[in-house]
């Protein structure tokens, strides 16, 4: 069953060693943009060292939930990193979340998930149904540093989703019928640098693609109904801006924001080249970065769900498909080496 396989994993894993159980982290995200209402959402659901581990303490990071939020109506724009909530639940046997008494997610079928939430530091409450419009991709352990350890698993649950329900901002709200994506991560991690991560899809074609610092990372391509895992793909940054925001503790950090990039991945006779580009303003900046006690590491990111992305395709050197203007999900962290004593 999908959403058992989408369920509550650290119950179930065998966690072995002080460093993965103290950093253990799950994490399920959903996001949504809706072109005609002008309305951009995003959420992460995350649970913290499940297992209250001494390790994981000592760092600061006790057993606990937190949520990333972003939410905009055009102009309006809110967001929240760290949003920390000292209850939670989860079920092993079937997708059911709840954060403190203000967050929840559950599995209403195998192919659609019911979220909501009222977040008040931002004035921001969501009701939404997520339903499966793409085959899931598997849950695949994707090495992101040079720790044997370093391992997520990442299961995208839904590559492209159907989206309905309703968004608040400020007591203002709209009704939305859209297209999201929802995945599911968990595991151990000393780095988490998503740089880029991205989906794109239609109605018959998904292009999800990550990569780590641009060491280690994947292409995975649905087409024809078939999901090909191609490898890390070349990135090419074709133009960025320069910005600064403030970080944790207020710091003002600066931030070098790719704008524009190139990809191509290649596996035995397929290639595929595309180029990933941003709509002006759609995008919300974070400080990902971790403090304890005195010391703060910076992550900066970008998160957007409206970036824009054209390529081809090949087959044998023909071009199979040709595709423009599709609305593409993006994340970029600048840097989040946060355990640096564990390399």
């Amino acid at each position: 069953m999908t959403m058992q396989r989408n369920a509550y994993k650290f119950p179930s894993e065998k966690v072995k060693g002080f460093v993965n159980k103290g950093l253990f982290i799950e994490m399920w995200y959903f996001e949504c943009y809706d072109e005609k209402e002008d309305v951009e959402f995003a959420i992460m659901y995350c649970i913290n060292n499940p297992g209250n581990h001494w390790f994981g303490k000592l760092l600061g990071l006790g057993k606990s939930a937190d949520t990333m939020v972003c939410a905009a109506f055009g102009e309006k724009r809110r967001s929240l990193n760290d949003h920390f909530f000292k209850t939670f639940d989860a079920r092993d046997d079937t997708l059911k979340v709840s954060m403190g008494d203000s967050v929840f997610l559950e599995a209403i079928d195998d192919e659609t998930i019911k979220i909501s939430g009222d977040i008040d530091d931002i004035s921001c409450k969501f009701d939404l149904k997520f339903t499966r419009a793409l085959p899931e991709l598997d849950a695949i352990k994707t090495a992101i540093s040079k720790r044997k350890a370093d391992n997520f698993w990442f299961h995208a649950n839904m590559p492209r989703a159907t989206v309905t329900g309703s968004l608040t901002i400020d007591g203002e709200t709209r009704t939305v019928d859209c297209i999201g994506y929802h995945d599911h991560d968990w595991g151990s991690p000393t780095k988490v640098a998503w740089s880029p991560w991205s989906v794109v899809t239609d109605e018959n074609f998904a292009l999800v693609t990550y990569t780590s610092d641009r060491k280690f990372g994947h292409v995975f391509l649905l087409l024809d109904g078939t999901w090909t895992e191609m490898p890390m793909p070349s990135v090419t940054i074709l133009d960025h801006v320069d910005c600064s925001f403030a970080g944790k503790r207020n710091d003002i950090i600066q931030y070098h924001r790719p704008v524009k990039m190139a990809l191509v991945a290649e596996k035995d006779n397929i290639r595929v080249e595309y180029v990933m580009e941003e709509r002006p303003n759609k995008y919300f900046l974070f400080d990902f970065g971790w403090e304890w006690k005195k010391k703060v590491v910076h992550a900066p990111a970008t998160v957007s769900v409206n970036y824009v992305t054209s390529g081809k395709i090949f087959k044998n050197g023909a071009v199979i498909k040709e595709f423009s203007g599709l609305n593409t999900s993006f994340q970029w962290y600048e840097c989040m080496d946060y355990l640096d004593f564990l390399k």
